[in-house]
């Protein structure tokens, strides 16, 4: 009753939010152009009526011109969709549709492409979002991953939509809906879709309940193709080919985080990844660079000032695309040169949350490298 009571004031700020931004749009219409509109394939669930869906259903894959070209796919039979190639530079898997192989058979995930797949949200408010939304492009689904951000709202709606209609179903003050952890099977396999896009893991166990195979497939896993063409696209539209422009950095961060990777998820990496852009020639010379420090650097500088020794970084991981650009990931983790022995633990109490971990839990204790005492 108490989240019911929220509801209606939780749904008027939403439908403020997508009022507000909806004629902002096409103010954006040069970065609509050259965020992400490469054709691609779109991957999501939908419910058995083809509605927007996110723990129920089935796969639907749609083609760039709306084509449904796989449906009602049970999420058990994922692996005959999907399958995962490696590159030697990056720490992702690289995703694709089997059918186009690899590397043509790239698709989206996420908010973009539920919108695309569904063919309605099944709530009053956000089936008009979603009618509005499908006006951004002329008889094919929305391509530019600029308008991510669009979708997101129109999800938002829904979701609230969604509370609602739950919230008033009898069962939702049932008593009897303990469940008791046990293994029922051998091998199991969930597919759902989280906000930032489909999600699915396959286990398998032994006897004593013990996980003996794992695979996961998460959604910046699957976006990753898209993410790397997307890079590229707004490369050739805002580099200048001699040097980096005002506001690279930004245009490049921005395409990303349509995507809202997850790169810890992703990967393995630790702390906050840092931006190297390299603008490279033909013969792959480099031609400039600019770069964005992750706040680990900040921390060092800080750690000099105090007369600290500071934490190291290594290069542990990197992701690059074909393009003219080629981000890097920098991992914050303590160098093999460094010995234990009594550290204040409150040192770097300034830093952000990320260095504060990497800096100062209670049991780690620093000095300086041997070379440089």
């Amino acid at each position: 009753a108490a989240i019911l009571a929220l509801l209606p004031e939780g749904l008027e700020i939403a439908r403020r939010t997508y009022a507000f931004f909806k004629p902002l749009v096409p103010r954006f219409s040069d970065e609509a152009l050259h965020f992400g509109t490469q054709p691609t394939l779109f991957l999501s669930l939908v419910s058995p009526q083809g509605h927007l869906d996110h723990y129920d259903g089935f796969l639907r894959i749609k083609d760039a011109q709306g084509h449904i070209v796989e449906d009602r796919v049970p999420t058990a039979d994922y692996a005959r969709l999907v399958g995962e190639a490696a590159e030697d530079w990056s720490y992702m898997k690289f995703p694709y549709y089997k059918p186009m192989g690899y590397p043509g058979g790239i698709y989206r995930v996420g908010p973009l492409a539920r919108l695309n797949n569904a063919d309605a949200c099944g709530t009053p408010y956000a089936d008009v979002a979603l009618a509005e939304f499908r006006m951004l492009q002329d008889r094919s689904p929305v391509a530019s991953s600029f308008h991510y951000h669009y979708a997101r709202l129109v999800e938002i709606i829904f979701a609230i939509e969604m509370m609602e209609r739950l919230l008033r179903e009898p069962d939702i003050l049932a008593t009897r809906v303990r469940a008791r952890a046990r293994s029922n099977r051998d091998e199991g396999i969930g597919v759902a879709e989280a906000p930032r896009g489909t999600l699915m893991h396959h286990y398998r166990i032994d006897d004593n309940g013990l996980v003996t195979w794992v695979n996961l497939i998460i959604a910046t896993g699957h976006n990753n193709l898209a993410m790397n063409q997307s890079i590229r696209q707004v490369a050739q539209a805002y580099v200048d080919g001699n040097r980096m422009q005002e506001g690279m950095l930004n245009r490049v961060e921005a395409v990303i985080r349509c995507y809202d990777p997850c790169l810890s998820c992703a990967s393995h990496a630790y702390g906050q990844l840092p931006l190297l852009i390299e603008l490279q020639d033909a013969a792959g010379r480099i031609v400039d660079r600019v770069s964005r420090p992750c706040c680990a650097t900040a921390a060092r500088h800080a750690c000099r000032r105090r007369g600290r020794p500071p934490p190291t970084s290594s290069l542990a991981s990197g992701a690059r695309s074909s393009s003219a650009t080629a981000a890097r990931s920098v991992a914050t983790t303590p160098s093999a040169r460094w010995r234990p022995m009594p550290w204040p633990p409150s040192r770097c109490r300034r830093a952000c949350a990320c260095c504060r971990a990497m800096c100062s839990p209670p049991n780690w204790r620093r000095t300086w490298p041997q070379s440089m005492a």
